[in-house]
């Protein structure tokens, strides 16, 4: 778990809802046609991640952002 990344769900989402049912926190809920992070919630433990099956989540990590590198700090 690393306190500097923030998890998101990108536009490819399918809303299938496996990241749903598999996150430890519960904090992923489905909002209209895609999954939504609560990230007050989020313990960034990546099993969102793991289990998606079109690879829709992505991981900001503000430490690069902080750096100021233009891809702004999305994996």
């Amino acid at each position: 778990m690393d306190e500097e990344n923030e998890y998101y769900i990108q536009s490819s989402c399918m809303a299938c809802g496996k990241c749903i049912t598999r996150c430890p926190q519960h904090c992923i809920d489905l909002k209209g046609s895609m999954a939504v992070i609560r990230q007050e919630d989020c313990r960034h433990c990546g099993e969102c991640r793991d289990v998606c099956p079109v690879g829709a989540v992505a991981v900001f990590d503000w430490a690069v952002c902080k750096t100021g590198r233009t891809e702004a700090g999305f994996e």
